[in-house]
């Protein structure tokens, strides 16, 4: 009997109807915490649910193919545009790549990099994450050798959660992420604008993909005031 009212009961479960979000979207996971407070702050002006998975920048790529629901994707615009599967572009805001230490350490500038005491210096894979690509442009540039010292992870989070656990000497983050945990690092170094190229946060509303309310009300929303203090409390 148990048997049968569990497999009434799943059953009954697969038939209920499943409360899709009005909008889906696919973001770099360097930017899961302004995003989520958008996303919240979106439901709550216009009505609408709107959600995202988040990754880096070729998770979120496999992401939007696998799944035709995703109606745009948030990332750099210098990784999204070679990918080709951008109708348009709209312009969100300005990244910043940023130097921490642990708690309770003090860094001055990247020259820093060059002395024994940093021996495991955490960064985004510069493939895969913007960030990452970012960093590695900034070590060159600035003349930093870091060969054999460079711990590479797959999204930028990662970083954070090093340096907050103390397990690299040094990370690159970004801005929104140098915010979030301000608290809990020891110094944050701004990257000199020069040592990287620009990064250009922006929405690409994906080609195929039907323009629906939604979607309109989500481009919209990002120039609203609302969204506009959001960003620029996240360091955008």
């Amino acid at each position: 009997m148990k048997s049968l009212l569990l497999s009434a009961a799943c059953l009954l479960a697969a038939t209920l109807p499943v409360q899709a979000s009005d909008l889906l979207l696919a973001t770099g996971a360097g930017y899961r915490k302004p995003v989520t407070e958008l996303l919240q702050t979106f439901q709550k002006e216009t009505g609408l649910t709107a959600e995202s998975s988040f990754g880096n920048m070729q998770q979120v790529r496999a992401q939007s193919e696998q799944n035709p629901e995703i109606a745009a994707i948030i990332g750099d615009r210098f990784f999204l545009e070679p990918m080709g599967i951008a109708e348009r572009f709209v312009n969100i805001g300005q990244g910043a790549l940023m130097l921490a230490v642990p708690k309770g350490k003090t860094i001055v500038s990247i020259q820093d990099l060059k002395e024994p005491a940093y021996q495991r210096i955490a960064l985004g894979d510069a493939k895969k994450t913007v960030y990452g690509r970012a960093a590695t442009t900034c070590l060159q540039r600035e003349g930093v050798p870091a060969q054999g010292r460079t711990v590479e992870v797959a999204m930028l989070p990662q970083v954070s959660s090093y340096l907050l656990t103390g397990e690299v000497d040094a990370g690159f983050i970004n801005r929104s992420e140098a915010l979030a945990h301000k608290d809990k690092l020891g110094t944050i170094v701004p990257m000199p604008a020069s040592c990287y190229d620009p990064i250009d946060l922006s929405l690409a509303v994906l080609k195929g993909r039907q323009e629906t309310p939604a979607l309109r009300a989500w481009t919209q929303f990002l120039g609203s005031e609302s969204a506009k203090a959001i960003l620029a409390r996240h360091g955008l």
